[in-house]
């Protein structure tokens, strides 16, 4: 297998970030699942939170590697752009590992994933920082060192992959990629169908809390800021 993702240049390395990825979010589903367990005593068939996870974690994934994949596959082979490309992706991976890292306070609060409030939180980020850093000092410093260690960690597998995958040409990486943007487009989407998969998707109970973990907080936060632009715009 190993021998597999190498030979495969860029398209290895892309599932190897994808797929750890999809591994973290999945971890934390389980663990937010196992901590909650005596809410979901009513709910009927609650394994169905899995491969529906599973379907709309592929989806924000998608979404997000689309920007660090063009500019993996695009820019020239140097070293100073598979980092510059990879930062990027390491960005995406910060930002999944700060909301799950966040994500049992806040649901402690309010009962839900971070949704419109954290978002809201996020427009005023001097008063909210402030605030988190006399009241939970601890909690705060714990989760920004996680961040940072799980980033880091991130950075140095990916680079490993990048330099262990067979190299391709710029010719050969740039007409491979509107395939694979096909792909993520198509992941992004989740079906055939008119409408493209959304958080109602993700509905399999009458019990808010197991529907909520079915999807990622970064899922839940993105879909928080795409109604608001939306709601503005119109």
């Amino acid at each position: 297998m190993k021998n597999v993702l190498v030979r495969s240049g860029p398209l290895g390395v892309l599932v190897c970030l994808f797929v750890v990825c999809l591994a973290w979010l999945t971890f934390w589903r389980i663990a937010l699942v196992a901590m909650y367990w005596s809410r979901f005593e009513d709910v009927v068939d609650l394994w169905r939170v899995f491969p529906i996870g599973l379907r709309m974690d592929t989806i924000v994934l998608c979404e997000l590697f689309a920007i660090p994949t063009a500019l993996y596959f695009l820019l020239p082979g140097t070293r100073v752009c598979q980092r510059a490309a990879l930062l990027c992706f390491a960005a995406v991976a910060a930002l999944l590992v700060h909301m799950e890292l966040s994500t049992p306070s806040f649901i402690a609060e309010y009962d839900t994933r971070p949704n419109q409030i954290y978002f809201e939180y996020l427009r005023y980020p001097r008063e909210v920082f402030g605030t988190l850093l006399k009241s939970y000092p601890l909690q705060l410093g714990a989760i920004t060192a996680l961040v940072t260690l799980l980033t880091v960690w991130f950075y140095r597998f990916g680079w490993r992959q990048m330099v262990r995958a067979r190299d391709w040409s710029w010719r050969t990486r740039a007409l491979c990629l509107p395939l694979v943007i096909i792909v993520m487009f198509m992941g992004a989407r989740s079906t055939f169908g008119h409408r493209p998969a959304n958080l109602s998707t993700a509905s399999f109970s009458q019990n808010h809390l197991a529907n909520g973990l079915a999807v990622s907080s970064t899922y839940s936060l993105l879909n928080a800021i795409y109604l608001h632009l939306h709601y503005v715009g119109s």
